[in-house]
């Protein structure tokens, strides 16, 4: 005897057309068509027509995306436009070229209200000078005004020491001793007037005309014994237009009481040097003697001067600086 088990529940039972559990009528429920997803998973010619639709769609996406240039290939090879778009807009060719107008043309007003008789030569050209001149002239090159340097300027400044330090960073260091330092600033204008916003003036400033051979000097006066000795000299060696080549050169001597009663000692300041000032230059000379305990009474007996600011007690305690600031100016 077969058995055969149910399709839809799967009870095992001798061959027969209904199925003994469930009563199902197994003839024709084999006889039903199977859903269209399964017979399509079957069929062998699935995976090829699949393939042969990735290969449709990648080629359409390239042409596609590639059109311009497909479309100058095909035009260079036919010199045929390869669609109707292209051969209606087509660039219009560039040209150096002058177009001459026709007769029609220059039958209307072109200079005024004047009409341009095209059988006269000189007429015609006239007329397309006039067109293809530029409408605005051409700039002209804007010369600088040059600027007539005339005068040297010294003044003596007490400046904030931990504002020096800062702005030398910047500067050319030009000459240097023991007991003093020369800088040269480029931007001598910025720098005049980042270093006199924070400074005391300890002088009023001193000028000279520019001239070879002009020399500026300061000093103490001759003959004093145990005062201040003060020189400060300032030579122009060569000046030209914009610039000089200038010459310095300090001495300085400061009496210092001494602890042992009756016995004094000095502390000098010797610095020297060469450079070339420019208009917007500007050169700063720190003065710096070793000693700096001048008792006031012989600051007091020396006289007004640059020295004047060894009594500033800012100076004695080396918070301060004692600076010559030079520069060349334009005529006032």
């Amino acid at each position: 005897m077969n058995m055969i088990d149910c399709p839809r529940c799967g009870f095992a039972q001798p061959e027969d057309r209904f199925c003994a559990k469930c009563g199902l009528d197994i003839e024709q429920y084999q006889k039903r068509p199977k859903p269209l997803f399964q017979r399509l998973a079957q069929n062998p010619n699935l995976p090829l027509g699949l393939i042969l639709i990735v290969v449709l769609v990648v080629s359409g996406y390239i042409v596609y995306s590639q059109r311009e240039l497909v479309g100058q290939e095909v035009k260079g090879l036919f010199d045929t436009p390869l669609s109707s778009r292209q051969a209606e807009v087509q660039p219009k060719p560039k040209s150096n070229a002058i177009v001459v107008p026709t007769d029609k043309d220059l039958q209307v007003p072109v200079t005024g209200d004047k009409v341009i008789d095209a059988n006269d030569d000189s007429e015609l050209t006239t007329a397309l000078e006039s067109r293809i001149a530029p409408s605005d002239e051409p700039k002209k090159n804007v010369v600088a005004p040059v600027i007539e340097y005339t005068r040297l300027e010294l003044g003596f400044w007490e400046v904030p020491r931990e504002l020096l330090v800062s702005l030398i960073q910047t500067a050319e260091k030009i000459g240097e001793s023991g007991s003093g330092r020369a800088y040269l600033f480029s931007n001598g204008e910025k720098m005049l007037s980042l270093i006199t916003k924070d400074s005391a003036r300890v002088t009023m400033p001193r000028y000279v005309d520019l001239a070879t051979s002009t020399q500026l000097s300061i000093e103490s006066p001759a003959g004093l014994s145990n005062r201040i000795q003060f020189g400060f000299f300032l030579w122009i060696e060569e000046k030209e237009r914009e610039q000089l080549n200038l010459r310095f050169e300090s001495q300085i001597v400061l009496p210092i009481e001494s602890e042992t009663a009756g016995q004094s000692t000095v502390s000098e300041v010797a610095l020297s040097g060469v450079t070339t000032l420019k208009g917007k230059h500007l050169l700063a000379i720190v003065l710096e003697p070793p000693v700096r305990n001048v008792r006031p009474e012989t600051v007091a007996s020396s006289g007004d001067g640059p020295w004047s600011v060894v009594s500033s007690n800012e100076y004695r305690s080396g918070l301060t600086e004692w600076v010559g600031l030079i520069q060349i100016l334009p005529a006032p």
